[in-house]
């Protein structure tokens, strides 16, 4: 199971708190326009120094999140290069492929001499280093909640020289979560995310998604767990009573999550949580549960509206599997 453009996968690097310093934060000669006049360095995720003499105009995006969110600055004219897996908005189609998140091919990358690679948690040190091996610059980033991706955009941001532009996207990014945050605020709902049935596989703190659950009013009984993305018992959810089920889908798969779910209210266990008995089970576009870019904000609004529906309105991507009719 992948969830792209977040760092699920990895633990923390050593030295994560130094992968938050910036060098070089003044850059004389900046303008809105672009032209930075004097070198580029920060550090990435993984505590790598990456140094740029002038704003890079070729860039191969290996994480779909930093792929969206070049196409949002209007930037997207920059990539040269992108995984498989970046598929939003439809005009990365004509972007060249490079292969996959975790198996991008260096042959591939190299021919599109790109000034600098921006790559993901799936990409192995043994990878970066043999890309580097190959005179390729790469920066690494690891976004798995909100101050993280403020922090890569901020990178981001330095890298094209758009720096304004950054500020102005995440302002407005933030302003919609400040403003669903406080419209919803109540006694929390207990809600429970599922990305998979078979096995039951959640998301716990420390993630996107659950800081997306508590901005809308929510309370992610899977918080607790020790891993970032849990793979809960049946036993462990009706213990913890949801009262809203929130589960990740494709128009592919909504038939077939239709059918399982009718059997639900008849289930022995599943018959005796709150949210069965009470009809609150949502499907939500799974799409924008999976990449960590600018489409947050429509995660937001579908969660928000499915666990306060007399606030918030239902949003195209949101179904109510409307379970009524099959008790």
């Amino acid at each position: 199971m992948l969830f792209l453009g977040i760092g699920w996968a990895e633990s923390p690097q050593p030295g994560a708190e130094e992968s938050g310093r910036m060098v070089d934060r003044a850059l004389p000669g900046h303008s809105p326009k672009g032209g930075a006049t004097e070198k580029t360095t920060l550090v990435d995720a993984r505590g790598r120094i990456v140094a740029l003499d002038k704003p890079a105009n070729r860039i191969v995006s290996l994480l779909p999140s930093l792929t969206e969110f070049l196409f949002e600055l209007d930037q997207g004219h920059r990539l040269v290069g992108r995984t498989n897996w970046c598929r939003h908005p439809p005009e990365t189609q004509s972007i060249a492929v490079v292969g996959g998140l975790e198996n991008p091919v260096a042959e591939s990358i190299l021919a599109l001499t790109p000034d600098i690679i921006l790559a993901g948690p799936f990409l192995r040190e043994e990878q970066v280093n043999h890309l580097e091996s190959l005179n390729l610059k790469v920066a690494t980033f690891d976004h798995h909640n909100w101050a993280t991706i403020v922090r890569d955009l901020s990178w981001l941001g330095k890298i094209i020289d758009r720096e304004d532009e950054v500020i102005k996207l995440i302002h407005g990014m933030d302003q919609r979560r400040r403003s669903i945050e406080t419209r919803g605020r109540g006694k929390p709902i207990r809600t429970l995310l599922l990305y998979s049935l078979e096995p039951l596989y959640s998301c716990g703190a420390d993630t996107f998604i659950h800081e997306l659950i508590e901005l809308a009013g929510g309370q992610n009984i899977a918080a607790d767990s020790e891993s970032p993305w849990p793979m809960l018992s049946l036993e462990t959810v009706l213990a913890n009573q949801p009262e809203v089920l929130l589960v990740s889908s494709n128009g592919a798969r909504q038939e077939e999550f239709f059918k399982r779910f009718q059997r639900l209210p008849r289930d022995p266990i599943w018959g005796q949580m709150d949210a069965v008995r009470n009809n609150r089970i949502y499907l939500l576009d799974g799409d924008t549960l999976a990449v960590a870019g600018p489409r947050l904000v429509s995660a937001l609004d579908q969660i928000a509206a499915a666990l306060q529906p007399e606030i918030f309105d239902a949003p195209a991507e949101l179904i109510h599997l409307d379970l009524k009719d099959e008790k």
